[in-house]
């Protein structure tokens, strides 16, 4: 592990709180790591979806054609997938507070430098790097989640945090449709790449690694739900 950034590595364990002080904070925490996840994830799709919904003024004036954006539609996907290869991994051995928000950071990048230039072969490799950049969001949720909620809620907490690709998605096409009537097309990547910054902060501020980087016990122990055939 000594080959991921310092910035990046899991918070060390700490020693722990008192059981009454756990059932104080532990709740709380859980809460900040599902909301600040959720509210991550779906500002990853407003820098990931917003160019289907403004290719079309983008294509008449920097007159490209249909196959040329759907190239760079098709790029992304195809790099995303093997990215989520590549960061699943990474993501593993990192610590979700800094990880997450370091992809959302490159990513809002990628859009801001995509709706500044009119080249179509810079387009192509800027929406390439942000399929990478976007493939760093799903990881670190899903570690995040694993180890705030025991296994048997976690199949009602990850049903209720998948709606953040609803809320994300459905969100993308109101912001880029009102940014590019009030402000043009080049905004429907500016606005959404401001945003994901601020998303970015605020995942620094509210979300944690593991209970033990905050001195609580495993959740398993914590609510005494084990998986089948663990020791308890």
């Amino acid at each position: 592990m000594t080959w991921i950034p310092r910035l990046l590595r899991p918070a060390p364990h700490i020693a722990r709180v008192s059981a009454e002080q756990a059932q104080k904070i532990y709740p709380k925490l859980r809460w900040q790591v599902l909301e600040s996840t959720f509210i991550g994830y779906a500002a990853f799709y407003l820098v990931r979806n917003n160019l289907p919904v403004v290719s079309k003024e983008m294509g008449q004036a920097l007159v490209l054609s249909k196959d040329q954006i759907g190239d760079m539609l098709a790029l992304m996907v195809a790099v995303y997938g093997l990215g989520r290869f590549v960061m699943g991994s990474l993501s593993d051995r990192s610590n979700p507070r800094y990880f997450m928000p370091l992809g959302l950071i490159l990513t809002a990048i990628c859009n801001f430098a995509f709706g500044a230039v009119s080249s179509y072969h810079v387009q192509l490799a800027l929406w390439a790097l942000n399929g990478l950049a976007q493939s760093m969001g799903w990881a670190p949720c899903g570690r995040s989640l694993g180890h705030w909620y025991s296994v048997n809620e976690r199949g009602t907490m990850f049903a209720f945090w998948n709606v953040a690709q609803n809320v994300g998605g459905g969100l993308t096409g109101l912001l880029v449709a009102y940014s590019t009537v009030l402000l043009g097309w080049r905004s429907a990547f500016y606005v959404p790449g401001i945003l994901a910054i601020l998303c970015a902060i605020y995942l620094l501020i509210r979300l944690r690694d593991t209970p033990q980087s905050v001195g609580l016990p495993p959740i398993e122990e914590w609510r005494n739900d084990f998986p089948a055939g663990a020791r308890k």
